[in-house]
């Protein structure tokens, strides 16, 4: 168990939080885990020490007991998370989170995370890839903080209930600076859009599948103010 690389489990594995198998308590050259059943509380966390070299996790979140904090930063060579929560766990609004400031690629689905929570990932220096699946916020309103998202190339939607998604100051280009691909998928409620959106020069491609009439419109907007400003390179891609 000591030299355990990669350990792939369907559909997860639950790791003991005390264990007379010293392999057990030994995984400290793991690199790869998925998927791991746990409580993200104090225990959990506890857990957690015993991967710290884990550069891939998937997480499946177990749901509240007594959490108050959730802190992942001390996973320091943690590149890629998967977090899938239950939706019913618990809310999220008092609990102080962080996240590992190496991470390159985050997944998250069922957590209802507060929209306010979501400057946490705005200001992860290395994030290049981020996705918000079904139930991964809570609430209407997603207000984009200045000089968030520095190394963010892709941006997944999926089934977010987001009504309003602006940015902090409308007039302000520091937003998304590295940003490529946008995809939309199955979002049907969302009325506003950032501005920002259609002054990025390294946009490439806005990919929709399965959005609403005025999501659409909203993204043809886009493709007018980026081609208004030079980009006449966009790719707008649309599965009904």
């Amino acid at each position: 168990m000591e030299k355990l690389r990669h350990v792939h489990v369907r559909p997860g594995v639950v790791i003991p939080l005390s264990s007379d198998d010293s392999g057990v308590e030994n995984l400290s050259n793991l690199e790869t885990l998925s998927a791991l059943f746990l409580y993200l509380d104090e225990e959990g966390e506890n857990l957690l020490r015993r991967i710290p070299n884990v550069r891939r996790l998937k997480i499946f979140d177990l749901g509240e007991q007594n959490r108050v904090c959730c802190n992942m930063s001390r996973l320091a060579c943690l590149e890629s998370l998967a977090w899938l929560g239950s939706y019913s766990s618990g809310s999220w609004e008092h609990v102080e989170l962080s996240f590992p400031m190496n991470l390159k690629k985050l997944s998250l689905s069922g957590l209802a995370l507060p929209c306010r929570k979501m400057s946490l990932m705005e200001q992860l220096p290395n994030l290049e890839v981020l996705k918000l699946r079904a139930q991964s916020t809570e609430g209407q309103k997603w207000e984009l903080m200045e000089g968030g998202f520095p190394k963010l190339r892709v941006l997944t939607l999926e089934y977010v209930q987001i009504v309003e998604w602006t940015e902090a100051d409308p007039d302000s280009d520091d937003y998304f600076p590295c940003l490529q691909q946008l995809k939309l998928r199955s979002i049907s409620k969302l009325e506003m859009m950032p501005s920002c959106l259609g002054r990025i020069s390294t946009l490439e491609t806005i990919k929709m599948n399965g959005c609403g009439d005025g999501v659409k419109s909203l993204v043809r907007e886009i493709e007018e103010a980026q081609e208004y400003n030079g980009n006449e390179n966009l790719k707008i891609i649309i599965i009904d």
